[in-house]
């Protein structure tokens, strides 16, 4: 079974697909399906600590999409739902959103310099090494520019500072570089930031954010809305927002050898390895340990966060004020936050029954080591995974199972085609 096949599975057994189809939200108005976290075996106790953890975390606000429909929606701190908020470097994602339609429209290439659209002396360095700044290294923190703290924010020429090396050899996290990305795509378009955001993102999925300078703020449902409209490919109900699918792929695909978490303004989950802002340090693995591997996240100051899961179905935001260590993208709150999610699903021995049976099929669960499959069907194939998609096991027969400890997926196939799936913990 391919390891995209697998994930599918396990979205099914941890967070379900009770409604089979994907929603979407109508573009105004406040008519949101919903659906009931019982639905996706998610016990009340988990939510409630859940809550609990993002309130004492200064949580504005926070929604959980499954399949386009709202599982949690919660304010905190006299926030609600009609209040705005500002996204910080969260909203790098859209800008990075209007790249691509200004590409696509033929507005601009990615290897193009900067000084084409912006002019020359935007820097300090020599005419050259300005020349050889391209949109491309903006659209990767690649462009090679000292990011001492004291530049972090500052547009002067005098604050763009060539390290010397090659454009696009190191990578370094450069808030500057990215507001003059703004600005080039103004340039580029003729058409000034909230404008373009509107008729390219804002008109196609119900968004009514603003940008105020260089932030952007919004409704918290925006984020949701923008969060469900990456996992779809760029894609709202039929309407692309993008159509361009290299470079659809390229935001989510690592960008750069650098920093592997890094695409085109968007964090990577799941990557070998993994660099933060104004740290020159490479860490070995994945940005968020307990968050999903194929995650992608739009991550701002001060924890504004977006998660997008696409082998889930999940969208995941939050805004407020800091919550964790402080940090312009991940903090600790990152890693916490999504422990706390991986641990909604009800425990095996309180879980209802689910999908095709009454009774589970594979017993005892937890086990000792010892699985027991039924006798009464007739089986065609067992398949034993690990749950990070490794083949353990495969039988076409009834007889018992072996395990050592651990947490599987087994997968059943019966002769008339029908099939089940089930998680299974051998203590």
């Amino acid at each position: 079974m391919p390891v995209k096949n697998l994930l599918v599975i396990l979205s099914l057994l941890f967070f379900g697909s009770v409604h089979g189809q994907t929603y979407f939200p109508p573009l105004s108005g406040n008519e949101w399906e919903t659906t009931d976290p019982s639905e996706l075996n998610w016990c009340q106790e988990n939510i409630d600590t859940l809550q609990s953890y993002l309130e004492e975390k200064n949580s504005k606000a926070f929604i959980i999409l499954k399949e386009g429909r709202i599982v949690m929606e919660n304010y905190f701190a006299g926030h609600d739902q009609n209040a705005t908020w500002y996204w910080a470097s969260a909203a790098k994602t859209i800008t990075a959103t209007l790249t691509g339609k200004a590409l696509e429209e033929g507005l601009l290439s990615l290897d193009d310099p900067v000084s084409e659209y912006i002019g020359t002396g935007w820097t300090s360095c020599d005419s050259i090494e300005e020349y050889q700044r391209t949109i491309f290294h903006q659209l990767t923190m690649s462009s090679s520019f000292n990011n001492s703290p004291l530049l972090w924010d500052c547009t002067d020429p005098a604050c763009y500072q060539c390290t010397g090396a090659e454009a696009g050899s190191e990578w370094h996290y450069h808030n500057a570089v990215y507001r003059r990305l703004i600005e080039l795509i103004e340039s580029a378009t003729g058409i000034d930031r909230n404008t373009y955001t509107n008729s390219v993102v804002e008109e196609v999925t119900g968004m009514s954010g603003f940008w105020l300078d260089n932030l952007y703020f919004s409704k918290h449902r925006d984020l949701a809305r923008f969060g469900w409209l990456a996992l779809n490919e760029f894609e709202w109900n039929g309407t692309a927002v993008l159509n361009d699918t290299d470079y659809i792929e390229a935001l989510t695909t690592t960008s750069q050898p650098m920093n592997q978490s890094y695409g085109y303004l968007w964090w990577l989950n799941g990557q070998e390895n993994h660099m933060f802002p104004l740290d020159p340090n490479v860490y070995e693995g994945s940005m968020i340990p307990s968050g999903p591997e194929d995650m992608y996240m739009a991550l701002g100051a001060n924890d504004q966060k977006i998660y997008v899961v696409p082998s889930q179905g999940l969208v995941v935001t939050r805004q407020g004020d800091a919550a964790g260590s402080t940090s312009a993208a991940a903090s600790s709150f990152d890693d916490e936050l999504w422990q706390l999610i991986s641990n909604l699903e009800c425990s095996p021995l309180s879980a209802p029954s689910v999908l095709q049976h009454e009774k589970p099929l594979i017993f005892p669960n937890p086990s000792t080591g010892v699985i027991n499959l039924p006798t009464e069907h007739d089986i065609y194939k067992v398949s034993v995974y690990s749950l990070d998609g490794r083949l353990i096991h495969e039988t076409k027969s009834n007889e018992s199972i072996y395990l050592t400890k651990g947490s599987y997926l087994i997968s059943i196939q019966f002769k008339d085609q029908s099939s089940r799936n089930q998680k299974i913990i051998v203590q």
